[in-house]
């Protein structure tokens, strides 16, 4: 009799963690057609959870069970706030004493394992009649929706730092490459290239931006 309890007490805990797990499934899934990997090994279709914001939710994170092949996950769950800085700033909270500008064609690229990312643009200019600006900062941000001269909330990467600018002056011919870690969740991304200028209070406002009209599919 108390062997049979103990058995008991082991089936309904271990009940209560797997109920646990599964809860914190995505119920939403999606299904991946087989493909061949690029050293020649074949990956079966299978059924994965579809994609959002967050990997916690995940089949294979941690804590979670595939309901379909019964495996534990071991990938770790989203570290929030990496590399995810947001700009509360527009024009007309903040007004620079000068006035800068990002001029001519700009565009990015990211290398084909996303671990680089190159920046190049034609000028950056101090369009002011005098004065001088503080220091300045380039900054290429994907975001969840365009960027509407209110607020930004997205991932920074590449992050430029520059000098302060003399009115009438420019920087020219941008070009310039930076490591960068691709650790943020899947999905479709906005990509805006944004120019800040430091404050006395100690944050980084934005003075000018360049929405992309494509955007970048992170799906891993």
């Amino acid at each position: 009799m108390k062997n049979f309890l103990k058995r008991l007490i082991v089936i309904f805990t271990l009940l209560i963690l797997s109920i646990t797990c599964l809860a914190q499934v995505n119920p939403n899934k999606v299904w991946v057609n087989g493909y061949y990997r690029s050293n020649g090994t074949y990956v079966r279709g299978h059924w994965r959870t579809a994609p959002n914001h967050t990997n916690i939710d995940n089949y294979s994170t941690r804590g979670n069970v595939n309901p379909y092949t019964g495996k534990p996950g071991y990938i770790s769950p989203d570290s929030y706030g990496l590399y995810k800085n947001t700009y509360r700033s527009n024009y007309s909270s903040y007004k620079p004493k000068v006035k800068l500008e990002l001029k001519g064609e700009w565009g990015y690229t990211f290398s084909q394992k996303m671990d680089k990312l190159s920046i190049r643009g034609h000028r950056i200019v101090n369009s002011g009649v005098n004065g001088r600006s503080n220091k300045l900062k380039l900054s290429l941000y994907l975001c969840s929706n365009r960027y509407d001269n209110h607020s930004l909330s997205g991932y920074s990467f590449a992050e430029k730092d520059l000098s302060p600018l003399t009115s009438g002056y420019y920087y020219y011919d941008i070009n310039y490459t930076k490591n960068i870690k691709m650790n943020i969740p899947n999905g479709i991304y906005h990509v805006v290239l944004v120019l800040t200028e430091y404050k006395n209070d100690g944050k980084y406002y934005i003075v000018d931006y360049m929405n992309f009209s494509n955007t970048i599919t992170i799906y891993k």
